[in-house]
């Protein structure tokens, strides 16, 4: 499985884009609140691109936000799954 970390001395807007095109991570875990970008549109952004690719990656959002409306925003960015804050390692390595 391929993991592409990213550290909070990145410019987090480029750099996801980035290092999901030349990773090709098995799959991506964003904060929907990151500095520097949205995790919705970098959701919706790599979606749109591994799908001009002919790929899947799937997505899990973080958030603290984790009400009915911020799940369905998520899910609606693309999103397979979205995981409340604070979460349970456990439940969060069961949805991985």
């Amino acid at each position: 499985m391929a993991i592409a970390t990213l550290t909070e001395g990145n410019k987090y807007s480029t750099t996801i884009l980035q290092k999901v095109v030349t990773d090709r991570p098995d799959m991506v875990i964003l904060d929907v609140v990151m500095p520097g970008t949205d995790g919705l549109e970098a959701c919706r952004t790599i979606k749109k691109n591994a799908a001009k690719d002919g790929e899947f990656i799937p997505i899990m959002l973080l958030s603290a936000r984790s009400d009915a409306q911020a799940r369905v925003e998520g899910l609606r960015a693309g999103a397979e799954d979205f995981v409340g804050k604070p979460y349970d390692i456990d439940e969060l390595r069961a949805r991985i």
